[in-house]
């Protein structure tokens, strides 16, 4: 249903929205109306309130009345205009998009207004403090109806944000008061900045994204201003032209250095929860062979839990296998728990069937920050009881909130069929426990990983994803690739990023949109994207040299500049890139042995020898030490230590075995060479003949007076025999 209604509507939207943002107002309204035609469903009162506005105000400017405040209400009227035309889609959405209507039934018989709202959250903090005062049998149960009632109301509440048209100046007002206030509970301010990012990014509203950075701004609870954070950083690139004074706001946020810095940090954690599905594979690949086969627990027939019995045997025919099999699954767990340390999702594809059950098919649930109380997890805890583990799941897992409520549901389902040993422990606890989980703390960090955690296994498993924007998706998840936020400091880092990750195509977007820059980071990721990944060898050059014209001593940019240069040929350019290299770093051996093979390639070899000589003394067993030298050798026409120097390679590669054969060639053993060039000929499959290989070095080939003639001849005896 969604994508034929995306086929059928999305056009039109964009376009109004299109003449919207380019001020074309008159244009815009009529597009309005063209649709309202095809789609007579849309209300188009409010729209046709501001034309009459409008035109008001046109009749006024051609009887020549000037009037001081025209700017502020033609930027008025473009807003009023826009503010309607999003209601309009929302409105239709909640007609034809199944996810929209269903949260608009939710909502259906409550009271939404403003002194509802705060009355309903500020007396639940109330009557839980009054629960105190009642016995333990009675306050169990009416705080079980209390949560109850409130959590149907916030899951109601959330389902309205989302539903509901846009935010008025007085809206904003209150739920900024609302959520800075200490009079309600923290989870529900959460929840609420969850329910106002999630609407924003269905459908941009500028009181909404005021308020998310506002609340970034203000909130001194750590995890409000995060979830702030990540609600204004996502709604960011959806911010139209037309509302000049929130793009300033952001761009005066961003100037700060902190900001910075933590829309860098949340840009990286965003590139590692695009990649859970991959990190879930090297997981089933590499970890979870090796802890199911060393798990002690076995699954009946009925579904019962036991442990395994110790072979008897064991200790007898192999009495060290225990131990290695437990510094197997050490190794193995400590893999995952790096993985983790490192920043990667790795509980996303085991938890992902376990968002399938009746919890999550109520939208707000996805979102709510995990506590034991919640209604829906009631039966869960009475089964599981108030045990250590508990305490545990909530204060010491590194598991997002909707990982725990998966989790403790999971435990609950086979509490009954656990070993007593294994009961024991979730009571009783287990010592060393932290030497297997990363460190849980309140750092910004954590919070903003787990709640982006959250937020990927939404847009990932929620029964109407496609229903709904996604700002993980691979169009948007860079959403720091606009130009309302800063290229300077962030753009190396985030590339960096996704070259780890090898993230090709995330890659490729953040040159695009750095494309034209004539910065110093910009030419450097380009001229690294270009050498590693588009291999336009001469682009990435052009770029090294533009760079190093700013920035004569960037030894980054010196090292690629020498790559490239050894790709397209440039090969005097590759020898003054290497030498400077090595002048810097006398010790370091490839940078050195670089120079020296880019001296080979200008037939600079006296110079190079000497070089070689303490590179090959200093390394003896480098076997790539010993071919630039035997080359060099040979170049200089010492063809016997050349040839001591091939000879000492032992079991050759193809490439020696070719230079091998020029080695006996130039010294007159044509037969000992014929032979060594039929080897290398018969070794190479990808169609390559001798008179490339011949072409690509002709330099030395010319060194020693072979003629095209003697080339003809070597190759036909090769060939024939």
């Amino acid at each position: 249903m969604a994508q034929q209604m995306n086929k059928q509507d999305t056009p039109q939207w964009d376009e109004v929205f299109r003449l919207i943002d380019q001020r074309r107002l008159i244009e815009a309204i009529d597009a309005v109306r063209k649709m309202a035609v095809q789609f007579p469903s849309l209300a188009m009162g409010e729209v046709t309130r501001v034309e009459e506005d409008y035109r008001l105000m046109l009749h006024y400017v051609e009887m020549g009345f000037n009037d001081p405040e025209r700017e502020n209400m033609y930027r008025l009227f473009i807003h009023r205009l826009y503010r309607a035309v999003a209601n309009m889609r929302t409105g239709y959405r909640r007609q034809k998009v199944s996810v929209y209507t269903e949260m608009a039934q939710k909502t259906g018989g409550r009271l939404f207004t403003h002194d509802a709202i705060r009355r309903e959250l500020e007396d639940f903090v109330a009557s839980k403090a009054m629960l105190g005062l009642e016995s333990e049998e009675v306050g169990r149960q009416k705080e079980l109806e209390l949560y109850k009632q409130h959590q149907a109301f916030m899951a109601a509440l959330f389902c309205r944000i989302i539903v509901a048209p846009q935010w008025s100046d007085a809206d904003e007002q209150f739920y900024t008061n609302l959520m800075l206030s200490p009079t309600i509970e923290s989870i529900d301010a959460l929840l609420l900045v969850s329910a106002i990012s999630l609407a924003t990014w269905q459908e941009f509203d500028s009181c909404k994204m005021s308020l998310l950075m506002t609340l970034y701004q203000k909130a001194e609870n750590v995890a409000l201003r995060q979830r702030s954070l990540v609600g204004w950083a996502f709604t960011a690139p959806l911010v139209p032209q037309v509302f000049g004074e929130l793009r300033q706001r952001i761009a005066t946020l961003c100037a700060d250095e902190q900001v910075r810095q933590e829309l860098l940090d949340m840009q990286k954690q965003v590139v590692f929860c695009v990649d859970a599905e991959k990190d879930h594979d090297t997981i089933q690949r590499d970890i979870m062979p090796t802890l199911m086969k060393n798990n002690n627990l076995n699954i009946t027939r009925n579904g019962m839990i036991t442990e395994k019995e110790d072979d008897p045997m064991e200790d007898i025919l192999d009495p060290d296998a225990a131990d290695r099999r437990m510094e197997e699954l050490e190794n193995t767990i400590q893999k995952m728990v790096n993985m983790q340390k490192a920043g990667s999702d790795v509980y996303f594809g085991g938890f992902s069937p376990m968002k399938r059950t009746a919890f999550f098919y109520d939208i707000s649930n996805w979102f709510c920050p995990f506590y034991q109380e919640h209604p829906a997890m009631a039966q869960a805890v009475g089964k599981v009881g108030n045990t250590t583990f508990l305490k545990m799941l909530i204060d010491h897992t590194p598991l997002c909130d909707s990982d725990k409520y998966s989790f403790l549901q999971a435990i609950a389902s086979v509490v009954d069929r656990l070993p007593a040993s294994v009961r024991e422990m979730m009571t009783s606890g287990v010592d060393g426990m932290e030497e297997v989980t990363i460190p849980i703390t309140d750092s910004p960090e954590y919070i903003r990983r787990f709640y982006l955690q959250d937020l990927y296994r939404f847009f990932r498993l929620y029964h109407a994803k496609n229903q709904m924007r996604d700002p993980f998706a691979p169009d948007a998840f860079l959403f720091m690739a606009h130009r309302l936020f800063p290229s300077e400091g962030t753009l190396l880092p985030i590339c960096d990023t996704l070259r780890k990750r090898n993230n090709v195509e995330g890659f490729k977007q953040m040159i695009n949109f750095c494309s034209g820059q004539q910065t110093p980071e910009a030419l450097f990721v380009r001229g690294i994207y270009e050498y590693e990944y588009a291999h336009r060898y001469n682009i990435a050059q052009r770029c090294m040299e533009k760079l190093l014209t700013m920035q004569p001593d960037h030894e980054k940019a010196l090292l690629y500049l020498g790559r490239s240069c050894f790709q397209t040929g440039s090969f005097e350019k590759a020898e003054e890139s290497y030498k400077k290299l090595s002048e810097k770093h006398p010790d370091r051996k490839s940078y050195v042995l670089n120079y020296c093979i880019a001296m080979t390639k200008n037939a600079h070899f006296d110079e190079a020898l000497p070089m070689l000589y303490k590179l090959n003394y200093q390394y003896p067993d480098d076997k790539n030490i010993s071919r630039v030298l035997a080359w060099t050798l040979m170049g200089m026409k010492r063809l016997e230590q050349a040839e001591q120097e091939y000879t000492k390679l032992g079991d050759q590669t193809a490439d020696d075995q070719l230079n091998h054969a020029y080695c006996r060639w130039f010294a007159g053993d044509v037969s000992g060479a014929v032979s060594l060039l039929h080897t290398f000929v018969a070794s190479k499959a990808d169609g390559h003949s001798l008179y490339d290989e011949f072409r690509r070095d002709e330099q030395m080939l010319n060194l020693f007076n072979i003629s095209p003639t003697d080339q003809a001849l070597v190759t036909d005896l090769v060939v024939g025999s």
